[in-house]
């Protein structure tokens, strides 16, 4: 009982670590200009990646479902 306890404890604990670090960081301001510029062009590049990385994904999810169903 307390092997299946533990791991969903300590899940929940990372994710209420995970939700305040991001809360912390939403609260800062960007004061320079370039620094605001460089976190966009890493934006852009990471939903550019994001696309793609989803785009091989559902075309092999597709090819893998045809596999199964056959």
């Amino acid at each position: 009982m307390f092997l299946l306890i533990v791991p969903v404890l300590l899940g929940a604990l990372g994710l209420g670590a995970a939700y305040k670090v991001y809360g912390v960081i939403v609260k800062q301001s960007v004061n320079d200009e370039k620094v605001a510029n460089i976190g966009h062009q890493i934006h852009i590049g990471a939903m550019a990646f994001m696309r793609r990385e989803y785009t091989i994904l559902i075309a092999f999810l597709a090819v893998l479902a045809i596999l199964i169903w056959i």
